[in-house]
């Protein structure tokens, strides 16, 4: 036996070990347990090994796992994180949206390229791999789900739904777009685009703010009924007559 072949089977059976015999093991402990392995192996052999580390649990814990494998690799060596993705796609298919998602969280500006490579590896998974992807990176939701599209043509239907779930504000005219494109053979990226316009010229919705309510006011109490004044109202009672001083003259302003 070669002394890398002797060398990768060693760090196979203690981590198998170590997944099995500490199973209350703490999160952070585990990601650098997976560090301290993966830290050990040539860089050439680093996809192969996330792939076994992924592949020795069962189960549920594949998924913590998967977790922990790629951001392990993120930080020995990022440029190598895209073909530890496809590794653990190819080893593990239900675990390629996991790997993609990861990887894309801790390199958005790639999300698409992790898309992709996961996709191609295990493409039955291509619509859970968008979604994945998408919603950890909802910025680059669209570039995401357009790769995967090109890659895996047949998955076009599965993939514009897993971009509508991902993106609700989407949907609607994602909808549209594929009314539009009824009885004609579109791709996905067509579809894509069209949303995109439909949804640019979409008008744009304010609703209005609500007019403070004033306190409710008192309504006024009844008085007591009205009353007619004694007497006859039409009959005017003449006062005393107005006599004139004597010497009393009236003074006119003189015209100017």
């Amino acid at each position: 036996m070669r002394p890398s072949t002797l060398k990768t089977a060693i760090l196979i059976t203690l981590a198998a070990f170590l997944a099995h015999s500490t199973l209350l093991i703490a999160e952070p402990v585990a990601d650098q347990h997976y560090r301290t392995l993966l830290a050990a192996v040539r860089p050439t052999e680093l996809p192969a090994m996330s792939a076994k580390l992924v592949k020795l649990e069962q189960g549920e814990a594949q998924g913590p796992a998967t977790v922990g494998v790629v951001n392990a690799a993120s930080e020995i060596n990022p440029a190598a994180v895209l073909s530890v993705v496809g590794a653990i796609s190819r080893g593990t298919p239900k675990m390629a949206s996991v790997a993609a998602a990861t990887a894309a969280e801790n390199q958005p500006r790639f999300a698409w390229a992790f898309a992709r490579t996961a996709a191609l590896a295990a493409p039955e998974q291509a619509s859970d791999i968008v979604y994945a992807v998408a919603s950890a990176v909802p910025k680059e939701a669209q570039a995401v789900a357009t790769a995967v599209a090109q890659a895996v043509p047949e998955s076009s239907t599965p993939v514009i739904s897993a971009l509508g779930r991902a993106m609700p504000a989407l949907q609607p005219f994602l909808d549209e777009a594929m009314l539009l494109a009824e009885n004609r053979t579109v791709s996905a990226t067509t579809i894509i685009a069209q949303a995109n316009r439909l949804m640019a010229a979409a008008p744009i919705t304010k609703t209005e703010p609500m007019p403070e309510l004033s306190a409710p006011t008192q309504p006024p109490k009844p008085g007591p009924p009205f009353v007619n004044p004694p007497g006859n109202p039409d009959h005017v009672v003449p006062g005393p007559p107005f006599e004139v001083p004597p010497g009393w003259q009236r003074k006119y302003s003189k015209p100017k």
